[in-house]
């Protein structure tokens, strides 16, 4: 998933509607650390992993649901939101 997809995905694609710079911000909390710069950085830091992309759907639930339920009970919510626009 690449980073405009990703951000369209919250921003228009989900009941929650994020702001842009919220999910911006979702977005680069969930890459990886690079320990060190290479020429392959920038196609790098615009598709993100599998393992990044739950990551981000972690943050993404943590952003939209805030109450008092733990991150798993949130991460389903989303999630029941998210899965069917995979088809």
């Amino acid at each position: 998933m690449t980073m405009a997809e990703a951000i369209n995905l919250m921003t228009n694609e989900t009941q929650y509607k994020l702001m842009p710079n919220e999910a911006t911000l979702c977005y680069g909390l969930s890459l990886q650390t690079c320990s060190s710069i290479n020429k392959n950085l920038e196609r790098r830091m615009k598709c993100i992993s599998l393992l990044e992309f739950k990551e981000l759907i972690g943050r993404f639930a943590e952003m939209v649901i805030q109450d008092d339920r733990i991150l798993v009970d949130k991460i389903d919510t989303v999630l029941d939101n998210l899965l069917p626009l995979a088809g």
